[in-house]
């Protein structure tokens, strides 16, 4: 019975969460200048994802911490997996292809069954202070093998930040790039806009997006008409990697994609851009 009444408030809290995001968002939106408007359009336009020509597998579990990734794991030599999830179902699937795994984060303990060739230090991504942050450079260049590398990126927001400081060189090391994306539709409508343009620059000079998936257990915000999801998981590949010359439009969604939770209502997977 607690179970099922915890199951009931959580769904009722995702409700009303859904309301009150979008009565904020209609009356935001109605403030806008017919520039802004042509701004968000452009934006929501660079989240097209595109084949690569190589399959998409799906790591990790059915629900949560689930990426989709390209079948395209021979010669990487280590993933780098800031955010550490309880279950690290993601990282332990990696390890298993004999692939080197870095983990680090500084608000849980050390995972438990961690295999021999996964190493956790309890640290934050970022700037602050030196007991408790490391910059993802100097993580990654104090520990990587040399070659190509595999980045799971899931760190609330601080993507946002980490990775401009990374230097280009060192992001492009990284052959096949997972990340969640946070606040899609308050950047969108906000004072960020311009921040989120610049980080898909980032993200896109010499990688491509080949999938996307809306995290489900936050209710998409509609924004001049179309779903918005707050949270996006994006797979990218880089662009020497890619098989399908010209670039077309991938399928989407994709079979192998499934909700983050099931205790949550689940809305259509929105093909926003």
């Amino acid at each position: 019975m607690k179970s099922l009444l915890s199951k009931w408030n959580h769904r009722r809290k995702f409700l009303r969460g859904e309301k009150r995001a979008n009565e904020t968002a209609k009356a935001i939106e109605a403030k806008l200048t017919p520039g802004e408007r042509a701004e968000i359009e452009t934006l929501m336009s660079r989240f097209s994802p595109w084949e690569s020509g190589l399959p998409l597998v799906r790591v990790g579990g059915d629900l949560d911490g689930g990426y989709l990734l390209p079948d395209d794991f021979d010669g990487i030599q280590a993933l780098y997996s800031p955010g550490v999830d309880e279950t690290v179902g993601f990282d332990l699937e990696i390890a298993s292809r004999g692939i080197e795994c870095f983990l680090a984060d500084g608000t849980v303990e050390e995972p438990r069954n961690l295999a021999p060739n996964m190493h956790f230090e309890k640290m934050m991504i970022g700037n602050g202070p030196a007991e408790t942050f490391m910059s993802f450079e100097s993580w990654v260049n104090r520990t990587s093998p040399s070659g190509d590398l595999l980045l799971q990126m899931d760190i609330e927001g601080f993507e946002y930040s980490v990775l401009p400081a990374t230097p280009r060189a060192l992001l492009d090391r990284f052959r096949i790039i997972a990340i969640e994306l946070h606040e899609i539709d308050r950047m969108l409508l906000g004072s960020r806009r311009s921040e989120l343009a610049s980080f898909m620059d980032l993200l896109c000079e010499n990688h491509v997006i080949c999938h996307l998936h809306p995290n489900t257990v936050t209710p998409p915000v509609t924004i001049l008409g179309r779903q918005i999801p707050p949270v996006l998981e994006l797979t990218l590949i880089r662009k020497d990697r890619i098989k399908a010359k010209p670039l077309s439009p991938a399928p989407y969604p994709h079979p192998l994609d499934a909700p983050n939770s099931h205790d949550l209502p689940v809305r259509d997977f929105p093909k926003f851009w």
